[in-house]
């Protein structure tokens, strides 16, 4: 257990370190043409003489440098804007997971009955629609028309600005994690540890409780990292829709600027862009790390592969 940790580190900065790299050239190169006469060998040059500056105090240092605008470390800004983003995050997240555990186990349990059939046809609607079209939807319908909730963020409303960018990022996970609970129900529930327990004399309710719903959730602790990143990434697209002063709102400030005679211009704050990069990356892979041990912990048969 200790090694596979540890592999597992290793290749977290691995990862992190490759994803540092392409992103700072990517980024550098992005605005080659546009702001510098130098040939491409001397802009080279010159790029990767300040990567290894910038790698190198983050190393020694954990320093990554200052915003060209603002003159303020990057992680300050950051900080600044992502309590708003991962509120909205963490209340969908409290709201999707029970919900799609409940209506996964119920159509697990009633498999193609009229609730499974008519769950999983409204589900299929919803995800085949892009979610900032969702959202719009939400805003003109609920928000502007019923006044359910609030069709932009106002400051000051409070709950209200939650509710319908939270409606639009529950939707799409309910239906994921009900899905795997919902397999992982009827697959459980003929298997051959089920009928010995129905042979027993366990009613039909305590054996699928007891054995079938209890072991389903190992499927979903599996997926959950990427149920919560699958949502966080479409906050951004609510963040944008809604006008809330969140991440995505902070990392489309740090990419384009408006122009004073009109229209958008390319201006990357390759500092913030990075940061934002670097949070999002570290917290998918801890994510996965701390289910992939909580797994471990609570499933004998990955412990014993894991020993083998």
């Amino acid at each position: 257990m200790t090694r596979y940790i540890v592999v597992r580190v290793l290749m977290m900065f691995v990862t992190m370190l490759m994803l540092v790299t392409i992103s700072y050239f990517a980024m550098s190169f992005a605005t080659y043409e546009y702001y510098t006469e130098l040939g491409f060998r001397e802009y080279f040059s010159a790029t990767w003489t300040s990567y290894k500056v910038y790698l190198w105090n983050i190393i020694t240092q954990w320093e990554f440098g200052v915003t060209g605008t603002e003159e303020t470390p990057p992680w300050d800004i950051l900080l600044e804007y992502l309590g708003v983003s991962l509120k909205i995050n963490l209340i969908a997240f409290a709201i999707y997971l029970p919900l799609g555990i409940v209506f996964g186990v119920i159509c697990g349990i009633f498999r193609n009955s009229l609730f499974d059939r008519v769950f999983n046809f409204l589900a299929l609607i919803i995800n085949s629609i892009p979610i900032f079209i969702l959202m719009f939807l939400f805003i003109f319908f609920l928000g502007f028309k019923l006044k359910f909730g609030h069709y932009q963020w106002v400051a000051g409303w409070g709950a209200r600005n939650y509710i319908l960018p939270v409606l639009a990022l529950i939707l799409a996970p309910i239906h994921r994690i009900s899905r795997v609970i919902r397999s992982e129900v009827i697959e459980t529930a003929t298997s051959e540890h089920i009928l010995l327990a129905r042979t027993k004399g366990m009613t039909h309710t305590q054996a699928m409780w007891r054995h079938t719903v209890r072991q389903s959730f190992a499927g979903v602790l599996h997926d959950l990292p990427g149920t919560f990143l699958y949502a966080l990434t479409g906050s951004i697209f609510v963040e944008i829709v809604y006008h809330i002063d969140g991440v995505a709102y902070l990392l489309v400030r740090s990419l384009l600027r408006i122009s004073p005679v009109g229209g958008l211009y390319v201006f990357i704050e390759i500092e913030v862009v990075m940061v934002i990069l670097m949070f999002y990356t570290m917290l998918s892979m801890v994510l996965n790390l701390l289910v992939d041990i909580l797994l471990v912990i609570v499933d004998p048969r990955i412990r014993q592969q894991l020993i083998k």
